[in-house]
Order: structure tokens, then sequence, then C-alpha cells
């Protein structure tokens, strides 16, 4: 299997599963504690997973016009910011952090909100050939870490979806190739004829 090199997070949505915060904070930059005990926006703690797990690139699918608002996100302090921070090692060490995360990041832009499926696809340039990770900007729960760290394989959950449906899931068509040793093992492509 080839190495999994590159991560697709979207971050096209509306928000309004989270309404009414969603109205007031994006719902990408809703604010958690990490594990590190840091206080970080959702988007952070995903990208910063991939990126621990052995991803090299991010693509994020967002809105139209968003990217400059993760762009200035993902940045280091500027002179003036840094010295607000001098005494504040950890600060400056954070910030170097997001610059890096920073330096990472491509975008895509979805341009109509047809769903996930749509949104992964929005990705393609990016992805090419390669086989990706795919994340959910607004979902920390479902982590990169322990998908391919401690698995070595790639899981994705599926389930059926009413044709009314399909625009919120995406589609996914199984095959399957025959082993050396004639054992039948199920594999999933996108449909590209989406």
């Amino acid at each position: 299997m080839a190495k999994v090199r590159k991560a697709v997070i979207t971050a096209a949505g509306r928000g309004t599963r989270q309404y009414p915060a969603s109205t007031a904070v994006q719902k990408e930059l809703f604010s958690l504690v990490d594990r590190d005990g840091l206080t970080k926006p959702v988007i952070q703690i995903i990208v910063e997973e991939a990126l621990d797990s052995g991803i090299e690139q991010i693509c994020l699918v967002t809105q139209p016009g968003e990217e400059k608002l993760y762009r200035d996100y993902f940045r280091r302090m500027n002179d003036e910011e840094s010295k607000r921070f001098r005494d504040k090692d950890w600060a400056i060490l954070e910030s170097e952090r997001l610059g890096s995360l920073g330096e990472r990041l491509s975008f895509a832009e979805q341009h109509t909100p047809d769903g996930f499926g749509h949104a992964v696809f929005q990705a393609k340039s990016f992805v090419g050939d390669e086989p990706f990770r795919k994340a959910n900007a607004s979902r920390p729960v479902e982590t990169i870490d322990p998908i391919i760290d401690h698995r070595r394989t790639l899981v994705s959950g599926l389930r059926y979806a009413s044709r009314g449906g399909i625009a919120f899931t995406g589609v996914a068509r199984p095959f399957s190739l025959t082993t050396a040793s004639n054992h039948s093992q199920p594999f999933l492509t996108f449909d590209k004829s989406c």
C-alpha cells in the first residue's frame, strides 16, 4: 500500500448543526482545550493530528474567500505581536508552530454547498492519483492519529443513504481484488462519474 502523504480537510460547511454558536464564530474556529493544555481552534487540532500522524500536505476545502482567514491564523507572529509576548516562551514557540503548519496548507474552494462528497471532490487537483485521508473540520473526534498510526491502514465508515441524502454523504463504489490465496478482499473507490 502506498504511503498516505496527503489529507483533505473539509471546512466549507455553513455551520447549521452548530447554530446558534456558529452565527458568532465560524465552526472550525470553535475553541477547545487540547491534550497539551493549550486552547486552540478545532481546525488547528485536526491539522496538528494529521501532520503528527505522518501526513505531509493538507488541503483545506473552504467557502469562497476564506483562504485569507486561515492564512492569517496559521502564521508566525509579526514583530509587534512578538513584543507583547516576549516573556512568554510558550507563546513564541506556538507562533513558530503555527507558521510551520501554515506552510503545509493548500486550499480549494467549494463554490456551492453541495455536500461533503462534493467538498472532497474540490481537492481533486491537490490529491491527483495519490491515496489521501479525509477529515471534517467540524468533527475533531474523527482523529487521524489512531487510524493511520496504530492500524497502518486506512479506515472509512460507510452507511446507506437515501437518494436525497447522497449530496450530504457522497458515493462509494465497492469492488474486489483477488489476493494470491484467492480470498476476495473488498476495496472502495470514489465514483468519479458523480
